[in-house]
């Protein structure tokens, strides 16, 4: 019921088919940060995780995090502590390694975890799992991945970002 559009950096446009107005006869100003109707305030802090390996960290995760950063009020990104395989880098060393890429997002924590996704997001009161598609290839597992968190936690959602096409072009 807003006359306006959100933009990826937070802001607000007027649509350009639509006169500049908001419900109830409150104006809504292209420059207003969080149109909200009028005596109400944002309730609860929107969380999410992004959980992986992330060995090694790639542009593509960056990409999805920084982006992600862009949409929730926090994210925390898990990174996997997975006895089963042999990995490239140590868990220190990733956690290590996305602290320094991320630590110009100030709303962006990292740390490592062990188990299930749907249980890490539980215990950081996320209410959204953040996963990261390159190809169409991925959705499948993913969309499998993602039905499954929903039987184990039906009050955690999975929101799937596609990589950015130049990221996509530099691989």
């Amino acid at each position: 019921w807003y006359n306006s559009v959100r933009k990826w950096d937070g802001s607000v446009r007027a649509r350009p088919d639509v006169p500049l107005r908001g419900g109830a006869g409150v104006p809504v100003w292209a420059d207003q940060a969080d149109p909200l109707p009028p005596g109400r305030e944002r309730e609860t802090m929107s969380t999410a995780i992004y959980p992986g390996s992330f060995d090694p960290v790639t542009l593509g995760h960056i990409d999805v995090i920084t982006r992600a950063s862009k949409i929730f009020d926090e994210i925390i990104v898990g990174v996997l502590i997975n006895s089963s395989k042999s990995p490239l880098f140590s868990i220190d060393e990733r956690v290590n390694m996305l602290k320094e890429v991320c630590g110009g997002l100030k709303n962006v924590r990292v740390i490592s975890f062990d188990g299930f996704s749907v249980d890490f997001a539980k215990e950081q009161n996320a209410n959204v799992i953040i996963r990261g598609l390159r190809a169409i290839t991925d959705f499948e597992y993913e969309l499998q991945m993602a039905q499954t968190n929903r039987v184990l936690n039906p009050q955690i959602d999975t929101l799937f970002l596609t990589t950015s096409i130049d990221i996509l072009a530099q691989a």
